[in-house]
């Protein structure tokens, strides 16, 4: 299973809870969102994509910045703030690859299946009351555009230089 996959089970999975938008692969601050839902109440749902346990322990080495300010730590207080703030985060990950007892305080966990169902095995606590704001959601949206016409030249490259 790859990090599409379970992007694209996450997609169909969150699409039936009435979102405002899915994004794959967006830049929050601190790090790169796996993916993120936006709630039509403007809460954040952040979710980290792992394929594998080395992926998962290496998570905590590379990303300690994030991690911290996810637990609420005081470390950081001051010196990084979030471009879009995180109200629940997630783990998603292919079947039975961690167990509740390996996620974070701070995390829940949501097992993706072969045939690409989600089942929530724990829900995420609320980890901030902080709404985004219309000035952060227009830069989700830009970042967005940005991401899409770049990807639209790439391909056009792409056809130019094939002869297409």
């Amino acid at each position: 299973m790859t990090e599409k996959d379970i992007q694209l089970a996450l997609y169909r999975h969150l699409l039936g809870e009435h979102r405002k938008c899915i994004i794959p692969n967006i830049w929050t601050g601190v790090g790169e969102a796996d993916l993120i839902a936006l709630t039509q109440s403007n809460y954040l749902h952040e979710f980290e994509i792992k394929i594998s346990r080395a992926d998962f322990r290496n998570d905590f080495k590379h990303k300690r910045v994030k991690h911290d300010i996810l637990s609420g730590s005081d470390r950081y207080k001051g010196g990084y703030r979030r471009l879009i703030p995180t109200a629940y985060f997630y783990y998603a990950v292919p079947e039975n690859l961690i167990s509740v007892e390996e996620v974070p305080e701070y995390a829940g966990l949501i097992y993706v299946s072969e045939k690409h169902h989600c089942l929530i095995i724990k829900s995420a606590p609320k980890i901030s009351n902080e709404k985004v704001t219309l000035e952060q959601e227009n830069r989700i949206m830009r970042g967005c555009c940005y991401r899409m016409w770049n990807m639209m030249i790439k391909e056009n490259r792409r056809a130019v230089r094939d002869g297409n």
